[in-house]
């Protein structure tokens, strides 16, 4: 019986995201390539992955706020919020992504590659723009993010049908 208990507490400390594994330090490199201004959108996917399978994804999105300065995980979330850094993007690059998403035509391409393709940018620029959670103690009343994901699908629609050639007038219309 107290071999199963200690199991469980094994299990249970994994799944504290304060929990760093003894194999686990900082010299070990999680993805590849390294991060480059090229291959942002990339490097970001793996580096999500790896820090969910890993249980440190919620440093990096904001769900685990900072504990207060007498908490014991306070050093422990000192610690772990530096992963903040690698979620941040540059604006230039957001503007460059609106560009490359007006100019998408469908072109000669395929019906379902000019999609796929918008579509990739369209998961590059949410990396970039998340849609805002509600983090209200609540439950919200308000339509605000409800709206607001409203707002972006219509937008995509929007955008996917501009870039269609004349011979789609008609559905476009």
């Amino acid at each position: 019986m107290a071999g199963r208990k200690n199991s469980n507490n094994e299990i249970q400390d994994q799944l504290d995201p304060y929990y760093i594994h003894p194999s686990e330090n900082p010299a070990i490199v999680c993805v590849t390539p390294a991060l480059s201004g090229e291959n942002y959108h990339a490097w970001s996917m793996k580096m999500g992955r790896v820090l969910a399978m890993k249980n440190k994804f919620q440093f990096v999105d904001g769900t685990i706020e900072v504990p207060n300065c007498n908490n014991l995980n306070y050093v422990a979330w000192q610690r772990c919020k530096i992963l903040g850094r690698f979620m941040r993007g540059d604006k230039i690059h957001v503007a460059q992504l609106y560009q490359e998403i007006s100019n998408l035509k469908k072109g000669s391409k395929k019906i379902s590659d000019y999609f796929t393709e918008l579509r990739r940018l369209w998961e590059e620029l949410d990396q970039y723009r998340p849609m805002p959670n509600c983090t209200c103690h609540v439950t919200c009343a308000c339509l605000a993010v409800r709206n607001s994901g409203s707002f972006r699908a219509e937008d995509r629609i929007i955008q996917f049908l501009i870039g269609l050639n004349e011979e789609f007038h008609g559905v476009v219309s």
